[in-house]
């Protein structure tokens, strides 16, 4: 993860803009939508999702969180002058263009696995993706909750 990443990071962590509350009820919910999540390479071995992870539980404890993966509209694509991301997307969706299913698995399925490893958290939900995402993360779509859906 670049400059930019930890920039943002160090943001969230002295300005708590990762708690979303809703109106003005101090005890209003508090999710993560966290779906920008981009392919790293092996060697980084997912160290810096188990740090954001570590960062938000340090903060807060989300009602749920969703993960979702990197996605482009060709419409998005075409009007953007650095198209350097792009060649993570290897899928075409509904959805636009998105990283390959055995990348997100192990994406997904990283985080999941530390969450409830670490701190027995397991209110999670994936946007926009497939019942067989679903179905191979052993998670049941019709049980979690998306943060689309208050």
């Amino acid at each position: 993860m670049g400059h930019k990443f930890w920039n943002k990071i160090s943001k969230i962590s002295l300005t708590g803009q990762i708690s979303f509350p809703f109106g003005n009820n101090p005890g209003g919910f508090v999710r993560d939508g966290s779906n920008t999540y981009l392919p790293v390479k092996p060697k980084v071995k997912y160290k810096n999702y188990r740090l954001l992870v570590d960062l938000i539980f340090e903060n807060l404890v989300p009602e749920r969180i969703t993960l979702g993966s990197l996605r482009g509209l060709q419409s998005t694509i075409n009007g953007c002058s650095d198209k350097s991301w792009v060649k993570y997307l290897k899928e075409s969706s509904n959805w636009g263009k998105k990283i390959d299913f055995q990348t997100r698995f192990t994406m997904y399925s990283e985080v999941t696995k530390y969450l409830k490893s670490k701190f027995d958290y397991e209110k999670v939900a994936l946007c926009k993706e497939t019942i067989k995402m679903w179905s191979s993360l052993k998670m049941n779509y019709r049980q979690i909750r998306c943060n689309c859906i208050s």
